[in-house]
């Protein structure tokens, strides 16, 4: 148990900055933490003290920083001083980070969503902006040969019971017009922004070789949310066969495939 409790400690102790200081301050109040020998406590005790230790805390920020920065900048922007804030206390709670970046910029942008829900968060445009740039990535990154392929390069091969978004396309609902805020944000434009609320839906799709975004239809939008929420199963035969040809929907039992 010590051995694991050692290894526990360290990792702790390299993601957090402010936990080696306050070993270095109160060892009493971290080393109760965590069952470990005398000579362990020792150990960590004097590690914390070497040069090299803050090294490897810079080199573990910077590792796990960089794909949030760079996989969401408009989140980033858009949170401003409070972005590192966030990731840090992101590092608090989930110390060991996932080497598979994508997930780790996936957990992050939940994390957010979640404070903001909760509200220790307030920022009014944070949310759709962070659940576009979920989905942007999600396409970016997704099995795109691999999908057309199982899907017969996005005919239909069979009915099924119910329709599903098709696994290269996602939906995105904005609270504001999306063109203007997206402009701003790219543009580094501070605010207040003066944009018109409403509910607005945007299309995002790889269903060629590029990323397409396009804004659709509230109707449309609306009837899309429902498929992707499982709200509705069946829609008029004509209205199904609509969708599929555009390749916005499958039928999820013949044509289904995780993205």
């Amino acid at each position: 148990m010590s051995l694991e409790a050692f290894q526990q400690a360290t990792s702790d102790l390299v993601a957090s900055p402010d936990l080696c200081r306050l070993l270095q301050r109160d060892p009493e109040s971290v080393l109760s933490r965590y069952q470990l020998s005398t000579r362990d406590q020792h150990r960590l005790i004097d590690l914390v003290r070497q040069r090299g230790m803050s090294v490897n805390c810079t080199l573990y920020r910077f590792n796990r920083i960089t794909p949030l920065y760079t996989l969401l900048p408009l989140t980033n922007f858009v949170l401003g001083e409070s972005f590192i804030h966030e990731a840090e206390l992101f590092w608090e709670t989930f110390r060991d980070s996932d080497p598979r970046f994508t997930q780790e910029v996936d957990r992050f942008g939940e994390f957010l969503i979640e404070r903001i829900h909760r509200q220790e968060i307030q920022n009014e445009f944070a949310v759709e902006i962070i659940r576009f740039e979920l989905a942007t990535n999600e396409l970016r990154f997704s099995q795109r040969e691999e999908i057309l392929n199982e899907l017969g390069n996005g005919k239909r091969s069979g009915r099924g019971v119910a329709l599903q978004l098709h696994p290269l396309v996602r939906l995105v609902e904005f609270r504001h017009e999306p063109a203007k805020l997206l402009q701003l944000l790219k543009e580094r434009r501070p605010q207040p922004y003066q944009l018109l609320k409403d509910r607005f839906w945007l299309l995002l799709d790889v269903l060629g070789e590029e990323l397409q975004v396009r804004r659709i239809d509230p109707q449309l939008g609306q009837i899309l949310e429902r498929i992707a929420s499982s709200d509705f199963t069946t829609l008029p035969e004509e209205d199904s066969e609509a969708l599929i040809e555009a390749g916005m929907v499958v039928w999820s039992e013949a044509n289904a495939l995780e993205p």
